[in-house]
């Protein structure tokens, strides 16, 4: 009975988000769809982006438009295995440098060319601006060197090879005329790449269009279009998806998986990816500037029961700090459920459960916030509020403060005097866990990296964690690098900045009829390949 009225109620939904995107014909407002119905592909995202600017974005909905309008030096498979892309070929140096020689004749969708000084102008604009890609790059990048038109020496920090790896995955090249052109304000809303697709308009929550660019270097695509559709709610995804409104969706309900397997009409695609979900402490937050009360949340945690009741083994809970896939990956079973060792912990501190049921202290009840997104990651406010349950065994009063995308990641990247006065002191933010530990770290936990410049939402700041990364990046072999970096995770696991939920899983689910569209990658969720088409 649940799960029919639940299906009702997601129809309803779906019949007014149906009506929203309807609207404008009704009312007269121009369409920019003139491509045939037949080679527009529908893609449902799970919310409204937080820009388009391929080197300045964090959020997984911006990033959709950008796979496609966009291009990287070089890219890697699902294997990890470095592919060529805008540079067809490569040699690390004896000096700590990496040659990449250009694929030529390539231009960008404002017709400028792609060359040694579109990479320059990329790279340095990453730097100068401090892009939020600085965060990813700037323990590997150093310079950049224009050799002629068609080669670039990048003159990199730490071992060539490492570099080369966080260079597949970060730093996307960019227009040079548009950078000269626009500031940063509108290029966030003005991408202008080389990839096959060109991008069209942006409607905020309707749609992010792009068009077939039909000078791709690699060939036309057989697509026309295709229009990015924010649709928050899961199962209104899913609901559109079946009755045909959308061609594929992203980030479908994990519980329905194995019924939309089961659709004849239906395929699933899955990728483990290089994404970890985490339960991030705001350091900047009294009282989660102390270690011990983030050990005693951790304790009153059953992260593995609650993934796996809430995720039904299609993902699974990890005791790793960056990707379980990842070299020199360690896995930590420090913080087991323990809700006894919790609780001792919060008596030492003198926190004890007084007449209003919670932890009290000088007559203060515990109370706290967990900001969680609704929709942008498998299962994500049914797992904060399963933390909250648990978290009152223990006596803590937490409330459940949820936020649509584009609030969250406004919240989480505010800065540390913002977050000092924030209501939440832990949230739930997917953050890249590879493609390698050092990157990882680097990206994610080092104060270069704090928000608002990058991905260390948390505000954790480590000196001899810091000093560890950089002693990996003078490392004269891998073992001994290995080595470093297992130091570098040991302090993590002491310090505990953050507490990993799982490792993602990618699912994309499309109509069968629809071809050509894969996950090529950890890091990359949905790519329409030029062999992309609509076989109806």
């Amino acid at each position: 009975m649940k799960k029919s009225l639940r299906y009702l109620a997601s129809f309803g939904v779906y019949l007014l988000v149906s009506g929203f995107f309807l609207l404008p014909l009704f009312l007269g407002e121009p369409i920019c769809i003139a491509a045939e119905q037949g080679s527009i592909l529908r893609v449902g995202m799970p919310g409204e982006p937080e820009n388009l600017a391929p080197n300045d974005c964090v959020d997984l909905n911006g990033l959709l438009g950008i796979f496609h309008t966009h291009e990287r030096l070089v890219t890697v498979d699902p294997k990890m295995n470095i592919l060529p892309q805008l540079a067809t070929s490569w040699e690390l140096t004896a000096d700590n440098a990496i040659i990449f020689h250009l694929r030529k004749g390539v231009k960008f969708h404002d017709g400028a060319p792609f060359n040694a000084k579109a990479v320059k102008v990329s790279f340095d604009r990453i730097m100068t601006e401090k892009l939020k890609a600085i965060s990813k790059i700037q323990g590997y990048f150093k310079s950049a060197e224009i050799i002629d038109d068609n080669t670039v020496k990048i003159h990199v920090l730490g071992p060539p090879s490492v570099a080369l790896i966080a260079f597949s995955i970060f730093g996307y090249i960019e227009s040079p005329m548009a950078i000269e052109k626009y500031d940063r304000k509108d290029l966030s809303r003005r991408p202008i790449g080389t990839g096959p697709f060109k991008f069209v308009e942006w409607i905020s929550d309707q749609r992010v269009v792009l068009e077939v660019n039909k000078d791709y270097w690699g060939g036309e695509p057989k697509i026309s279009q295709i229009v990015f559709k924010p649709v928050i709610d899961p199962q209104t995804r899913l609901s559109m998806l079946e009755a045909g409104d959308l061609d594929i969706i992203v980030n479908p309900d994990v519980t329905e998986i194995n019924r939309l397997k089961s659709n004849p009409r239906l395929k699933v695609l899955s990728q483990v990816c290089g994404l970890t979900v985490y339960l991030v402490f705001n350091i900047a937050k009294k009282p989660f500037d102390d270690k011990r009360i983030r050990e005693a949340f951790s304790y009153a945690i059953d992260r593995e029961g609650i993934v796996g009741t809430l995720l039904r083994g299609h993902i699974k809970a990890v005791k790793y700090y960056v990707a379980p896939e990842v070299k020199y990956a360690v896995e930590y079973n420090t913080y087991s459920y323990n809700p006894e060792k919790a609780k001792s912990i919060f008596r030492e501190l003198g926190w004890k459960v007084g007449k209003s049921g919670y932890l009290e202290k000088d007559g203060e009840v515990f109370k706290a916030a967990i900001l969680s997104p609704t929709g942008r990651y498998p299962m994500d406010i049914q797992i904060a509020e399963a933390i909250q349950a648990q978290l009152k065994k223990v006596g803590i009063d937490l409330k459940v403060v949820s936020a649509e995308s584009a609030v969250l990641v406004k919240a989480i990247l505010s800065d540390f005097e913002a977050k000092k006065k924030a209501e939440f002191g832990i949230s739930i933010v997917q953050i890249y866990s590879g493609p390698d530990v050092g990157v990882a770290l680097r990206a994610s936990l080092h104060s270069n990296s704090m928000a608002p410049r990058g991905m260390n939402t948390g505000m954790f700041s480590n000196r001899e964690f810091e000093e560890t990364l950089d002693e990996a990046n003078r490392a004269s072999n891998e073992t001994e690098r290995g080595k470093i970096l297992k130091k570098a995770q040991d302090i993590v696991d002491r310090e505990l900045p953050f507490l990993p939920i799982y490792s993602w899983t990618y699912f994309i689910a499309l109509r069968k009829d629809v071809t050509g569209v894969v996950i090529p990658n950890g890091y990359n969720c949905l790519y329409i390949t030029k062999d992309a088409k609509i076989e109806r």
